[in-house]
């Protein structure tokens, strides 16, 4: 099971995934308050370029009845306070459940993992390939990142 901190640092989006810490508060009135944890995400910018704490901007709880969601979580790098990360999430939720299953429909800027130097400098010529191969993957579109891949890996010279 993983927590929401966990979810939003590193799930895909499409990925359904059962989350243990979703409320921040109980069951009142058929409604309860969805948490918006703080989160450890890569920051892009000249100032931090690493991994910087993200706080949501946008309303710290949102409201939930009981069923299904979508709502939208805005955070920002609490270093330079210019890199900024929307994720929009899907929630389905019994209140009665130790988890519930959430979906993160999508995330701005693209969950794309960190490629080590050694790799980008292989793949210099083919970098705008190898990021669609790793979109791909990320949806879980297993043949398309392959196909993508394939195109990278037959291009690269032969290792002496």
């Amino acid at each position: 099971m993983t927590t929401f901190s966990e979810f939003l640092e590193n799930v895909p989006p499409h990925k359904e995934t059962e989350v243990s810490d979703l409320f921040a508060s109980s069951v009142t009135g058929g409604t309860v308050l969805v948490k918006s944890p703080e989160i450890e995400l890569d920051c892009d910018n000249s100032k931090c370029n690493g991994k910087r704490t993200f706080r949501s901007i946008n309303d710290q709880s949102k409201q939930m009845a009981k069923g299904v969601k979508i709502f939208s979580l805005t955070y920002q790098c609490s270093n330079c306070r210019i890199s900024e990360k929307i994720f929009s999430v899907l929630v389905v939720s019994a209140f009665d459940q130790q988890s519930n299953l959430v979906v993160k429909l999508g995330e701005m800027p693209s969950h794309i993992s960190k490629m080590p130097s050694r790799l980008i400098s292989m793949i210099r010529p083919d970098r705008e390939l190898f990021l669609k191969g790793m979109w791909c993957e990320s949806r879980g579109l297993g043949i398309g990142a392959f196909i993508y891949y394939r195109r990278v890996v037959g291009e690269l010279p032969a290792a002496q």
